[in-house]
């Protein structure tokens, strides 16, 4: 796991708005506080081009 979303706490319902299953995974540790990990899947990895396309985009022109 990358632990790209690791950190402060945040509301489980921030992220259940955003999170697809299908391009990214979630594993929660039963901890007396709450940790929650993210992880791409082989889908998510596959958008990624996508996503570096649109962070380029945004520097040149925003």
């Amino acid at each position: 796991m990358c632990g790209c979303a690791t950190g402060d706490y945040k509301s489980p319902t921030r992220y259940s708005r955003i999170i697809n299953p299908a391009e990214l995974g979630k594993y929660a540790y039963p901890e007396i506080r709450p940790r929650v990990e993210y992880e791409l899947t082989a889908s998510g990895q596959q958008a990624l081009p996508v996503v570096d396309s649109i962070i380029a985009f945004g520097r040149q022109y925003l």
